[in-house]
């Protein structure tokens, strides 16, 4: 009876040993700076990057998308900020756990039907696309679909929970939810390849996003009428950014157009935080959602290796800047407070300053390096590291 009582995947687990192939980096007790409403307090910053087990393969051997919509060096990483209070009277050396925010970037090759076979002779080996286009719409949609369905609300059986929670304010139907940031070379095979994804897009979305027959990929759900994501025109958006010209020179600054480009787009998206229930010290507490990420940014070049990781790195600074000037479950924890105590001041409603001020105008001025060196520091390192494995 206690076995049939227990989940089959906890029965699984006394027998099998999970592997995941996967970088994890942490870094510890990284000071927030110190403003009028929030002094003493560090975060623990982590990055978790977890390699699909689909299509895998070494990057010359294995490049493009299969039948089912799974592509070659695909792998999701996760940047985790954990808020700690560190002068609270019954916390340990460690801090309590406050707040938890966290944010959910994806890379992958470019979902088409390509390969680039390895060439002692050549620097560079060629490039060669397939001329199917129905193989290629069918390989591109479906991975589209299986970015849908994990990454974003607009599912009929997701609705039910995500309803209770609390996603973006200006969450729409018509809004991008995949924005697919493309960073290879405007010219030559690159150039080539680029310009035939972006064709195949255009006709993807325009085909079907009106209609398309069921189906069911590596992503395990079919696309019935009430369980598959929205795919429309407006859901999906291809941004081409030549990095090698852009950056040349070391022009490093130039990134900042980049930013700019794909700021309303992660501003929109959101990120995932959650806060104590409770006042109670310790990590035993039950936890509240207080808002969820709702759409995703996709980074790709051919390698899906440096020049994606740079960008990457960019944008995971931008969120926990974000993170840590928004301070959402901040703001939650102290109205519950406030009501709790029964009273309603009139600062109520309005946001208190969470970083200082010199921090604000640096960021503004300096978006490609957060304004306190510890955080800055600790964020190069981490993404280095992710690089590198």
């Amino acid at each position: 009876k206690e076995v049939i009582s227990r989940s089959p995947y906890a029965a699984i687990l006394d027998h099998v040993i999970p592997v995941t192939s996967a970088f994890v980096g942490v870094q510890r007790n990284v000071p927030i700076p110190s403003s009028s409403f929030t002094s003493g307090e560090s975060y623990d910053q982590i990055l978790i990057s977890r390699r699909s087990k689909y299509r895998t393969g070494t990057r010359f051997t294995r490049r493009g998308t299969d039948g089912t919509g799974a592509v070659a060096n695909y792998a999701e990483t996760e940047q985790i900020c954990l808020i700690l209070n560190n002068t609270n009277p019954c916390s340990n050396s460690r801090g309590v756990l406050k707040e938890v925010y966290s944010h959910v970037q994806t890379r992958g090759s470019i979902p088409l039907h390509w390969s680039s076979p390895a060439d002692v002779k050549a620097y560079r080996p060629r490039v060669f696309i397939g001329v199917d286009p129905v193989l290629q719409a069918r390989g591109l949609r479906d991975h589209l679909l299986s970015e849908l369905w994990w990454y974003s609300s607009s599912i009929g059986l997701k609705n039910s929970f995500l309803s209770k929670s609390k996603l973006t304010k200006d969450s729409g139907k018509d809004e991008v939810k995949v924005a697919m940031v493309n960073l290879i070379d405007k010219h030559g095979d690159q150039g080539r390849l680029g310009s035939t994804f972006d064709s195949v897009l255009s006709a993807v979305l325009e085909v079907y996003g009106k209609s398309y027959p069921k189906h069911k990929s590596k992503c395990g759900k079919s696309s019935e009428s009430n369980t598959h994501p929205d795919l429309t025109p407006s859901s999906v958006a291809h941004i081409w950014y030549d990095f090698h010209a852009e950056c040349k020179g070391g022009r490093w600054d130039r990134l900042n157009h980049l930013l700019e480009e794909v700021t309303p787009t992660l501003n929109k998206h959101g990120y995932f935080c959650a806060v104590p229930k409770s006042r109670h010290c310790g990590y035993g507490a039950s936890w509240e959602l207080v808002s969820l990420q709702d759409g995703i940014v996709r980074t790709n070049c051919m390698d899906c290796l440096d020049r994606t990781n740079v960008v990457q790195s960019m944008f995971g600074r931008h969120i926990l800047y974000r993170q840590l000037h928004q301070r959402v479950g901040l703001s939650k924890v102290t109205k519950r407070d406030r009501l709790g105590h029964g009273t309603m001041s009139p600062s109520l409603g309005r946001r208190e300053r969470t970083l200082p001020l010199e921090c604000t105008v640096g960021y503004k001025q300096r978006p490609l390096a957060l304004p306190w060196s510890e955080g800055e520091a600790a964020h190069r390192l981490l993404w280095a590291d992710n690089a590198d494995a």
